[in-house]
């Protein structure tokens, strides 16, 4: 199925993470404006557009933003309303922070609020500002990139699965409330990635277990039926899926992408 989305816009969030990068090449090479947008100043974001051989404006637009902070998402709006009058036709949120390592009685506040802020607030606060048009026009796709966390839980992460499960709560609530107005809301659950297992995480497996990095990757890897870990690239392929004619009756649902981990 080849999929044209010329003449849309799309604001991604986390533009410059390898998720968000893959989103963005998928979505510019369907056609669409894209407009991405990540903390990093714009002059530190070249090699983004470098990597996907994208020229600055012709396909492509980036604009700072520290979804943490109240007013730079409101500036935000403002330049979106400036630079894309007729706003945004896709919203995909994979912008996240990531809060491990502390028991819930440990978790400070400062903590908990700045990963609420980031992957649970900016989204509903997005999702307010791009539903507008997205009403008027009829038509609309809204992904937000939750996680096989959000439906499972592990020890010492409790603000992060606490967003990712509110996430799919959010795609519930807006998919009941636009269902009539040609807008399709879903979010999508990833399984581990390898480029997410940060040096901090794999020497916490291989300290508890007394064995190598390499020999604790590969015990993560065994908690997955297929024993592979999922790419960036699948994510993004399922993402552009959702914003195809083949899922324009699929609204409001949680999808797996795990390597069958919440089979087992």
């Amino acid at each position: 199925m080849s999929l044209c989305l010329t003449g849309k816009t799309a604001l991604v969030t986390g533009a410059y993470g390898e998720l968000g990068r893959a989103v963005v090449k998928g979505l510019v090479e369907a056609g669409c404006f894209v407009i991405g947008t990540d903390r990093l100043p714009r002059y530190s974001v070249d090699s983004l557009f470098e990597e996907l051989q994208i020229v600055s404006g012709e396909n492509m637009t980036y604009i700072s933003c520290d979804l943490r902070i109240n007013e730079e998402i409101e500036n935000l709006f403002k330049t979106i309303d400036k630079e894309r009058p007729d706003g945004v036709d896709i919203f995909i949120n994979a912008a996240a922070t990531f809060s491990f390592g502390s028991l819930v009685e440990d978790v400070t506040l400062e903590d908990w609020t700045r990963t609420l802020s980031v992957n649970l607030t900016a989204a509903f606060l997005i999702t307010q500002f791009v539903l507008y048009k997205m009403k008027d026009k009829g038509w609309g796709r809204i992904i937000y990139v939750s996680s096989q966390l959000g439906l499972t839980a592990i020890p010492k992460a409790a603000a992060f699965i606490t967003t990712k499960a509110g996430l799919m709560g959010l795609t519930r609530a807006v998919a009941v409330e636009t269902a009539e107005n040609g807008i399709t809301v879903n979010a999508i659950c990833p399984g581990p990635r390898e480029s997410e297992l940060r040096d901090d995480i794999l020497e916490k497996h291989a300290t508890d277990r007394k064995v190598s990095i390499q020999e604790a990757r590969q015990y993560i890897q065994t908690y997955l039926p297929t024993r592979k870990f999922t790419s960036s690239t699948q994510i993004a392929s399922f993402i552009l899926y959702l914003c195809s004619p083949g899922a324009d009756n699929m609204t409001g649902t949680s999808t797996s992408i795990d390597g069958g981990y919440n089979a087992t």
